[in-house]
């Protein structure tokens, strides 16, 4: 039977604890809730780090060494994990505005830390582009707004997406949403877009226990929100304020993140939207897992369809895409204009031919090259030859002749004998073989 620890004061905890009641606070009811039953009672007194019966040997655990992804360890020099080009970074547990690097250990994750680790990946020539792996309820309202800022003006630079790996509620959410895109799982939830505060009434609790607190201040609200009394009207009211002033900022910076109404984003009413569900609202892009959207990422990358001043269409230069746009439009019409040729240098030899054999059954074989060298239609060739022959005062031959009802046998005209037919036949044949 394991030795039963004795309860000591853990650091994280305490801190904590210590942001924990009287302040707003950017996170899931349900997480403040469970925070309170465990740290409530004697504000952060715990057991150890156990898992399983079995303490966690600190000094073993190197930082950053969780990750939700499950990538390799990152590089001894980066404080993050590059896979492909890919800057992944963790946001996950309750989050702390500072802290140490035992906090992804301790369940916490800094907004000085998470900064840290976009102000060095922005730097890297190594990342060319950001994913957030999220899975968090949020937590304080210290730092976050100017991690969200951070996140947003960095997307000029480099893509950044969001991957909610399940959760991203309240502070969690502002930052997934500081991301150029959000993606969601099935499963997952976004949204808590609101601000709470707890105070700790504990006075029953000291009196129970045998403790009497005085408190001696100068300034008439220094003693506001003092646990070991019942909150005041006055401070009632000033927490309130506080809240409602946090909450307007929330709402506008989900709104300028994610290119919508600040009514849209009210209406919300702090609710927690699972899976597809907040597509429709905006909250997200796209459902989908992590590890999906991780290898999506990756893609275009290696596509070369990546950086926040290309299109997902092409990665080339305006410039670029502009004179290859014009090359596939000359191209285009190259093969346009050489079916046109084909077909008009066929016209063409079907008009000699028949030109050729009016003028020769109307017997005025070396008309032919006039009308050819005019462009003479057709018909027109027609009217002339018999206003020829009726010159001669042969309408009635020429009507036969040109009927076909003309010279038969021996005495009919041999066309392929033509040297106007051969000619002509020469001059095709020459077009053909240039334009092959």
């Amino acid at each position: 039977m394991p030795q039963k620890k004795k309860a000591t004061l853990s650091p994280h905890n305490s801190l904590l604890a210590a942001e924990l009641f009287g302040s707003p606070l950017l996170i899931d009811p349900a997480k403040l809730e469970a925070l309170i039953k465990v740290l409530g009672p004697k504000f952060g007194v715990v057991g150890g780090s156990v898992i399983e019966g079995q303490e966690i040997d600190l000094s073993t655990v190197e930082p950053g060494q969780i990750n939700m992804l499950g990538a390799s360890p990152r590089s001894s020099h980066k404080s993050y994990q590059v896979i492909e080009g890919v800057a992944v970074i963790p946001v996950v547990g309750t989050l702390l505005h500072r802290g140490g690097w035992m906090d992804s250990v301790s369940g916490l994750t800094t907004y000085s830390q998470i900064n840290r680790q976009l102000d060095e990946a922005l730097d890297d020539a190594d990342v060319e582009a950001f994913l957030f792996d999220i899975d968090s309820p949020g937590g304080q309202v210290n730092g976050a707004f100017d991690l969200a800022d951070a996140i947003y003006n960095a997307r000029s630079q480099k893509t950044i997406w969001s991957a909610v790996n399940e959760n991203a509620f309240s502070a969690a959410y502002l930052i997934a949403s500081s991301a150029e895109r959000v993606f969601v799982p099935r499963t997952g939830g976004v949204g808590s877009i609101g601000v709470i505060a707890i105070h700790a009434d504990q006075s029953a609790f000291d009196e129970k226990a045998g403790f009497k607190f005085t408190s001696i201040y100068a300034g008439k609200k220094k003693n506001d929100l003092n646990p070991h009394q019942p909150i005041s009207e006055q401070a009632t009211t000033e927490l309130t304020t506080r809240i409602n002033d946090f909450y307007s900022l929330f709402v506008s910076t989900v709104a300028r993140n994610r290119g919508l109404q600040e009514s849209s984003v009210r209406g919300t009413e702090a609710g927690i939207y699972i899976g597809s569900n907040g597509l429709g609202l905006g909250l997200a892009d796209e459902v989908n897992s992590a590890e999906f959207v991780l290898t999506k990422l990756v893609q275009q990358i290696q596509t070369g369809n990546n950086g926040p001043k290309h299109s997902m269409e092409s990665n080339m230069p305006e410039e670029n895409a502009e004179q290859e746009k014009e090359k596939m439009e000359d191209k285009q019409k190259t093969v346009d204009i050489n079916s046109a040729r084909s077909e008009g240098e066929a016209k063409a030899m079907a008009y000699a031919k028949e030109v050729t054999e009016l003028c020769s059954l109307a017997g005025f074989p070396s008309q032919a090259s006039q009308f050819l060298t005019a462009s003479t239609p057709i018909p027109e060739v027609r009217a002339s030859l018999q206003k020829m022959k009726a010159n001669q005062s042969e309408d009635q031959d020429v009507e036969n002749t040109l009927s076909g009802a003309g010279k038969t046998g021996d005495e009919a005209i041999n066309l392929e004998d033509s040297p106007l037919v051969k000619a002509c036949a020469k001059i095709g044949e020459d077009m053909k073989s240039q334009h092959r």
